[in-house]
C-alpha cells in the first residue's frame, strides 16, 4: 500500500491504530511518534524542532527507523538549483509492528465476554475500571504534552482546591492515555447546557455506564472538556466488539480518574465519532432531580 492510499483510509470514522514503540529507545520512539502524527512527509529540520533533538541525532534515528521498515523517505519536489531535501514519513509497519499478538489476545477476551455475559458492555466497563485503577496506581508520568491540552484563554477565576484536584486528575488521566498510545488531544471546552456536536456517522453509539444515556453538555465551561482519541491500541478488536472494547476503554478512564482524585466527573465515550478519532467527554456529574 502506498502512502496516498494509507492517507485516504484515514478518512474513515474513528482513530488510527496506535503506534507500536516497544523495543525502541525513548528518543527514537519520540521521533516515530511525531513522524506518525504528520499528515504529510516532513524534513529533518521540522522533526528536530518538534522533538528538541539535534538534526544529526534525528537523522541517525530516522535511518534506524528506515532500516526497521518503520519509516521511509522521498525527495521533495525540485524548486530550482540544488538537490531537493529528503522528506520522511512513517510506514504501515510503524502501526502494525508488534501489535498482532496483543490485538489477538484482546479479541479473544472480548469474544469470551460476548459469549458468556448477559451485559457485555457493562462487564467491559467494570473490567476497564479495575484496569484503570491498577494502571493509575502504578503510573508515574508527567502531565500531557501540548497536543494533549486545550488552548482556551486563561480566565481570572481562582480555582478552588476541588477544581485543582479535578484538573490535576484529568491531566494525569490524559497523560496516562498518551502513554498507552491513544494520542489524546483536548480540542475544546464546551459551555453549560451546550448541545453535543452531531456525530459524523449515523447511528454512532455513546458508551456510558447506562446503555440508554446520550452525550450532552453539562456544567461550567471551565469544568467540561472534550478529548479526541486519535489512535487506538486495540482498533481491530474495537471494530469487532465495539461495546466491549470501547467499554473497557471508558472504564479505564473512570478508574484512573478515581485513583487520581476526581470522583465527581461523568465520563462518556463516543466510539468512532468522527474521521480520525473517538470522542471522550469529561464533565461534572449531573445532579439527580
Amino acid at each position: 500500500m502506498n502512502r496516498a492510499s494509507a492517507r485516504s483510509e484515514n478518512s474513515h470514522l474513528g482513530p488510527s491504530p496506535a503506534v507500536q514503540t516497544t523495543g525502541l529507545s525513548p528518543a527514537i520512539a519520540a521521533v516515530l511518534e511525531h513522524l506518525s502524527a504528520q499528515a504529510e512527509p516532513v524534513t529533518i529540520g521540522a522533526l528536530s524542532a518538534m522533538t528538541g533533538l539535534h538534526g544529526n541525532t534525528v537523522r541517525e534515528h530516522l535511518e534506524g527507523l528506515i532500516a526497521a521498515g518503520c519509516a521511509a523517505k522521498e525527495r521533495a519536489p525540485s524548486q530550482g538549483r540544488g538537490r531537493p531535501a529528503w522528506l520522511y514519513f512513517a510506514t504501515d509497519t510503524a502501526a502494525a509492528a508488534g501489535a498482532d499478538e496483543y490485538a489477538g489476545l484482546a479479541s479473544a477476551l472480548a469474544a469470551h465476554i460476548h459469549r458468556t455475559s448477559d451485559s457485555p458492555r457493562l462487564d467491559g466497563i467494570a473490567a476497564g475500571v479495575d484496569w484503570g485503577r491498577q494502571l493509575a496506581a502504578d503510573f508515574d508520568g508527567d502531565e500531557p504534552s501540548n497536543h494533549g491540552r486545550s488552548n482556551h484563554e486563561p480566565s481570572n477565576h481562582e480555582p478552588s482546591n476541588h477544581e485543582r484536584t479535578t484538573n490535576t486528575a484529568r491531566n494525569q488521566t490524559i497523560a496516562l492515555l498518551e502513554d498507552l498510545g491513544f494520542a489524546p488531544a483536548v480540542v475544546a471546552d464546551f459551555a453549560t447546557n451546550s448541545e453535543p456536536e452531531a456525530s459524523a456517522g449515523a447511528g454512532a453509539n455513546t458508551v456510558t455506564g447506562d446503555a440508554d444515556a446520550a452525550v450532552g453538555g453539562a456544567g461550567d465551561a471551565e469544568d467540561s472538556i472534550r478529548v479526541r482519541l486519535t489512535r487506538c491500541p486495540l482498533l481491530s478488536a474495537a471494530h469487532q466488539y465495539p461495546d466491549i472494547v470501547c467499554g473497557v476503554h471508558l472504564g479505564l478512564v473512570r478508574g484512573a480518574l478515581d485513583v487520581f482524585g476526581d470522583r465527581d466527573s461523568d465520563s462518556e465515550l463516543e466510539p468512532f465519532a468522527e474521521p480520525g478519532a473517538c470522542r471522550l467527554h469529561l464533565q461534572p456529574r449531573k445532579e439527580s432531580q
